[in-house]
């Protein structure tokens, strides 16, 4: 990811960080968060009308899945299996999000 946002030329606007201890800062800034879906993220992201691409932890019974059903179902974000986030996903569906108007219209979901 960061490979592509220096060469996209956009990295004075979106910063890639693998860990942090202060999320209020990051979401505060955040135009999408790309991650799991428990609970706690979830109603935390809706609360805060920021579009999120979900990436249920695969593990337990399906609860990370269903915690992201109804923000996804109304437009607010998105999902991927675990198994299936890959490079590629990032590249064709996260990233085209970022450039993409459709932000907005997932903010407002």
């Amino acid at each position: 990811m960061r490979e592509a946002v220096e060469r996209a030329g956009v990295g004075s606007r979106w910063v890639v960080i693998d860990y942090l201890t202060t999320m209020e800062d990051a979401l505060a800034v955040a135009d999408l968060v790309v991650c799991r879906s428990g609970a706690g993220t979830v109603a935390e992201l809706t609360a805060l009308g920021l579009p999120a691409f979900y990436v249920p932890l695969p593990i337990g019974n399906g609860e990370q899945r269903l915690n992201a059903h109804d923000h996804v179902a109304g437009g607010g974000a998105r999902l991927v299996a675990d198994r299936a986030f890959t490079a590629d996903v990032a590249r064709t569906q996260v990233w085209p999000l970022l450039v993409s108007d459709e932000l907005e219209t997932m903010a407002r979901a």
